[in-house]
């Protein structure tokens, strides 16, 4: 079976959701830059659930595209040692494109990708997953009738509660998307609309 190779680009996405990866075989780098200094006691956890598979590379000093250099480095070494493995930047940065256009062309699956939840793998589990939960929480909203969260961020943690602080913000966060994309609520900076529950 082949590994799931993951480069977490830390100082362009800070990722809270790595407890997506617990079931599936991975190696996860984090390469966190030279100016962060701290990391949440949340995606600390995350990552250390993952044990083994997961690992930090702290970047020592502050170049331009330092960072980039050292994912694209651990990335040729693993595409040179791994294969027929999976290999994924996390990053909203497309400078990594081109190089991974030039991987690909040699037959590598290579990809980026500018979140966990969009990982192929991962997608496809959280389809059936997510419509799973929002029938849950369109339920609870129903009953709540005149007591409805009017901000985003109060319907996020009021999310987080409905599933016993099982979901980590980010997911709670996907979660008022989904509701967003399907019409169940209007968001207007930040304000919350019922529709359609």
């Amino acid at each position: 079976m082949s590994t799931n190779h993951i480069f977490v680009d830390f100082e362009n996405v800070q990722p809270k959701n790595f407890g997506l990866l617990l079931e599936h075989d991975v190696r996860v780098i984090v390469f966190v830059g030279a100016t962060q200094t701290t990391i949440s006691t949340e995606v600390a956890k995350a990552v250390q659930s993952l044990g083994d598979r997961a690992t930090y590379c702290s970047i020592s000093q502050t170049r331009a595209n330092a960072l980039d250099f050292h994912i694209t480095y651990y990335l040729g070494r693993a595409c040179a040692l791994k294969d027929g493995d999976y290999f994924h930047i996390i990053s909203k940065d497309k400078g990594y494109d081109p190089l991974i256009e030039h991987l690909r062309a040699d037959n590598l699956k290579v990809r980026r990708w500018t979140s966990i939840s969009e990982l192929p793998f991962i997608a496809a589990n959280q389809k059936d997953l997510i419509k799973d939960r929002i029938e849950l929480v369109t339920t609870n909203l129903k009953s709540r009738k005149a007591n409805l969260p009017k901000k985003t961020q109060t319907l996020a943690n009021s999310i987080k509660s409905m599933f016993g602080n099982s979901l980590d913000i980010a997911e709670c966060e996907d979660l008022v998307t989904a509701l967003e994309k399907q019409g169940r609520i209007a968001v207007d900076a930040g304000a919350v609309t019922y529709c359609n529950l």
